[in-house]
């Protein structure tokens, strides 16, 4: 090739790049928001509506329990201080899945989010099996709502509760202070009088007893919807 053909289609592919490059300053902008416009708004279409759906990073839930140790010398009335000894972590993977998702007229989306925890015992310092003694957060309860009412009051709860209770503290395991929840006779006869002038919605005692009814909530969400054709007349 001539010399002089060379350096023509040199400058000739030069100058295609120099108009593509100054097209693609003009437009890239508007370009890319358009298309990340397309991919991060919610419809069934969409790229986010499966990462939305069905979240697949990974959660963890760590928990911590304090075992008390000098039980028996609090009850034998000596004058001691509370002693804990930790237990844990117990890790417990945590997973958010919505279902029942409904795209209504008006704009919205309704669903229900569920959500569900798998222990890892591999993540884990401890079996979910450890039996923890702790104070007794029914009887801890009763006693906080009622330190400011009247002997005459105080007095037959107190008789009552010690038909139940021997003292303040109770044992149960890892599993059970967590999700299992803990039986409590109180409880039970709490759900046999539903007129009661507090409202006791569990049958069980744990720190995260049925929270997954809780969070299986229905709800409604207004997304970033596309302009449909039909709205802009």
């Amino acid at each position: 090739m001539r010399p002089e053909r060379k350096s023509a289609c040199l400058m000739t592919c030069g100058s295609i790049l120099v108009v593509i490059g100054a097209i693609m300053a003009i437009f890239w902008p508007t370009i890319f928001f358009a298309q990340l416009r397309s991919m991060m708004t919610l419809t069934p279409d969409s790229t986010s509506y499966g990462i939305w759906s069905d979240i697949p990073i990974p959660m963890y839930l760590e928990c911590h329990m304090f075992n008390i140790t000098n039980i028996d010398d609090i009850l034998a009335g000596k004058n001691v201080t509370l002693e804990v000894e930790e237990f844990g972590p117990y890790v417990y993977r945590e997973s958010h899945k919505k279902t029942n998702i409904t795209w209504n007229d008006n704009g919205t989306v309704t669903y229900y989010n569920e959500r569900f925890w798998h222990f890892q015992p591999d993540m884990s310092n401890g079996s979910l099996t450890d039996v923890i003694y702790s104070i007794n957060p029914i009887v801890a309860t009763v006693a906080y709502v009622l330190r400011h009412q009247p002997t005459v009051i105080r007095l037959p709860v107190d008789v009552f509760m010690r038909m139940y209770h021997e003292h303040m503290f109770i044992s149960a395991t890892v599993s059970e202070w967590l999700f299992d929840g803990i039986d409590d006779p109180i409880l039970d006869l709490a759900q046999r009088f539903p007129d009661l002038p507090i409202n006791i919605p569990f049958d069980k005692f744990g720190w995260f007893y049925a929270v997954s009814s809780y969070f299986n909530i229905k709800t409604v969400l207004t997304p970033n919807l596309p302009e449909r054709s039909d709205d802009r007349f």
